[in-house]
């Protein structure tokens, strides 16, 4: 590839943005395409009333330095850190998160079950397991039968839509923390240890909401962001992008698009890659922003809930974590739940949702919403069952042959952070400069 070559960027999501970005500041050609009229993809804020709403929780966690460089040149002083403060909510108690290495407060009846169990997952490690065949077996290997039954296979169910026997352990090494024994049996004795796992700690925009990192990137690209401006097809023979307004010659295409909607674009492709994409699966997450008048979550940043008979496996707080995201003396929710489908029957949905909040202790009645957002995410978490990697890798084996990364937490079809999604985008980048150079 030549440094004549065009790189076309397709999804002005953070991978998006980060890949041309680093794409212009390379030297190289390069235009990104939204199809929305702001940048951003998820990480975006809506403003409603007074209250900030981002796409559920987007909290910033930076480990690599090169990427918090970026963060920080580009929104400055404009950032704050915050601590953790999560709780689990099971058996009408809140115990510290993660609930592994935090059974302390739970019923002593609980406790003695999830350590007798976690014991004998350890004999049966040290013995030589095999390795587990899918997620359930990961977590009765690492966890045991107590932990798997009290809280990871309920929640995990509730979050994926499946039982974990349906999906793989593969995507789960960095986000599900494994404690140790000698921490599973302090947190159940109330030395407990709430530092653990990837999000102990975060940054977060000062003012505006994470929408304000997207606006930033955007403006450092300029003219080369192009809002409104989805593609239409790929002809990925000809390397042509087809728009609404014109086509447009690419020497290389990246896209950050979810895996599936990126064949469907494909003009033609072959068989075998359109019967990979047909395999993939995702979860559908309704979530409701609310406002209310008060405090709201018992304080906590977001609280994970197992137990079936709330509707929702997970409840946030905006303002909690930072205060500026809700009106002087008001609070604000995100309340998570899958669907088997983007088209949702609110009016069925709500009013068990509201009740739930308030058995939950999560709202102190229903009287102080005042704001009621309900809002979908057709694809919002990739269910990770036993075709996925298989179908993946078909998928992006060939559109590697021909001229075309796809990147991002969807384009790679992975789960991964905000952090890691403009990493993605910087890598890809530098790998084209170097081969343009």
């Amino acid at each position: 590839m030549s440094l004549s070559d065009h790189v076309v960027v397709l999804g002005g999501g953070l991978a998006g943005l980060a890949c041309g970005l680093h794409l212009a500041e390379a030297g190289l050609e390069a235009t990104v395409h939204e199809r929305e009229a702001r940048a951003g993809g998820k990480a975006v804020t809506d403003h409603v009333d007074g209250y900030h709403f981002d796409v559920t929780g987007h909290w910033l966690h930076l480990r690599d330095p090169t990427t918090e460089a970026m963060v920080r040149r580009l929104l400055g002083e404009g950032l704050m850190e915050v601590e953790r403060s999560a709780r689990i909510l099971s058996h009408g108690r809140f115990t510290l998160y993660p609930f592994q290495a935090n059974t302390h407060g739970l019923p002593p009846a609980v406790i003695k079950e999830c350590l007798l169990g976690f014991f004998e997952a350890l004999r049966r490690q040290e013995a030589g397991a095999p390795a587990p065949r899918d997620f359930h077996e990961h977590i009765l290997l690492h966890f045991g039968e107590g932990i798997a039954r009290h809280f990871m296979v309920p929640y995990n169910t509730k979050v994926w839509g499946v039982h974990p026997r349906d999906i793989t352990a593969a995507w789960c090494s960095r986000f599900v923390p494994r404690p140790t024994l000698e921490e599973v049996v302090a947190g159940a004795v109330g030395c407990n240890a709430e530092g653990l796992g990837y999000n102990a700690r975060f940054v977060y925009p000062k003012a505006g909401g994470i929408g304000r990192l997207a606006e930033a990137l955007g403006a450092e690209l300029g003219g080369r962001l192009h809002l409104d401006h989805g593609a239409k097809a790929v002809d990925w023979r000809a390397r042509r992008v087809r728009f609404s307004d014109g086509d447009q010659a690419y020497g290389r295409l990246v896209s950050t698009l979810p895996l599936p909607r990126l064949v469907a674009l494909l003009d033609e492709p072959p068989a075998p890659v359109r019967e990979a994409a047909a395999k993939l699966r995702w979860t559908t997450v309704a979530y409701v922003n609310l406002g209310c008048d008060g405090p709201v979550n018992a304080g906590y940043h977001w609280v994970y809930v197992p137990e079936e008979r709330f509707p929702f496996y997970r409840v946030g707080s905006y303002s909690n974590a930072v205060p500026h995201l809700a009106p002087p003396g008001k609070g604000s929710l995100y309340v998570e739940m899958s669907v088997p489908s983007p088209e949702v029957d609110w009016d069925a949905v709500l009013p068990p949702l509201r009740r739930g909040l308030v058995e939950a202790e999560l709202i102190p009645s229903e009287d102080v919403i005042e704001v009621c957002d309900p809002r979908v995410i057709p694809m919002a978490y990739v269910v990770f069952d036993h075709a996925c990697y298989e179908a993946r890798e078909v998928i992006l084996g060939f559109l590697a042959e021909q001229g075309i990364d796809s990147i991002g937490r969807y384009g790679r079809w992975t789960y991964c952070s905000m952090e890691d999604a403009m990493i993605d985008g910087r890598e890809t980048a530098h790998r084209l400069a170097k081969a343009a150079a």
